[in-house]
């Protein structure tokens, strides 16, 4: 069976069924551009609309990332014709305007209104190309960074109905705290995703020796992969 997981107001949500998401998109808690994640459907978090099995379910497209602009190219083509620059640059109302306009003021001022047009039609053309070039870098890297994010801490969350061992604790923490150490998650992420391992570590402590996964714990503080916070909790989980 399919286990599906949706990232939703910073949080990693599932496992789910393919009845689940369908229900939750219904609700438009899960919307065109909701982060989705299947081991046996998508190799990488993916927005929901941009899923085969997923995308007639919505009506509402996803946010588009304008292909990259070049800026040369689109001045070119409006000094050869008013408002083809602004074509190329995807923004067909704005070129249509410049094309009538062009033409009618040309033929009104036998041709030197269609000049000026023209100018203005290059001008705007190259300035709106490297504002979308632009903007796609920061669409691009903001997704980037989400879904680097994502593809590090997920599995923590992926593993939830899973019991842990020593070895998948250590590594987990490992790479949890590698990520704060490199500034790719904050402190509210970081505190967010080790509550979520200290809870798969004390069903891993109480399920074998108490004072075993005790010792364990206070191995994984010495090499500061634990916070001395961190180890009173699990003691006071573990010992109640």
């Amino acid at each position: 069976m399919e286990e599906w997981y949706a990232q939703i107001s910073d949080e990693i949500i599932g496992p789910l069924n393919m009845d689940e998401i369908v229900e939750m998109i219904n609700r438009k808690e899960i919307t065109p551009n909701t982060l989705l994640f299947c081991k046996n459907v998508t190799l990488d978090w993916t927005g929901a609309a941009r899923i085969k099995k997923l995308a007639n379910l919505f009506d509402s497209k996803p946010i588009h990332f304008p292909s990259k602009k070049n800026p040369v190219l689109a001045a070119i083509l409006s000094f050869l014709v008013s408002g083809l620059g602004q074509f190329y640059n995807e923004e067909i109302p704005k070129g249509v305007i410049f094309l009538l306009v062009g033409v009618l003021g040309g033929l009104v001022t036998l041709g030197s209104g269609y000049v000026l047009i023209m100018i203005w039609s290059v001008i705007d053309a190259y300035i709106t190309a490297e504002r979308l070039n632009q903007k796609n870098v920061q669409l691009n890297a903001t997704s980037t960074k989400q879904r680097e994010i994502l593809n590090k801490i997920a599995p923590a969350v992926i593993g939830e109905r899973e019991l842990w061992d020593e070895e998948r604790i250590k590594t987990k923490l490992q790479g949890l705290c590698k990520l704060r150490a490199q500034s790719i998650v904050d402190e509210n992420e970081f505190n967010s995703e080790m509550v979520k391992i200290l809870k798969k570590m004390i069903e891993w402590g109480t399920s074998g020796d108490k004072y075993s996964a005790l010792n364990y714990f206070n191995n994984l503080k010495k090499v500061n992969l634990l916070r001395e916070q961190d180890l009173y909790e699990l003691k006071m989980k573990l010992l109640k």
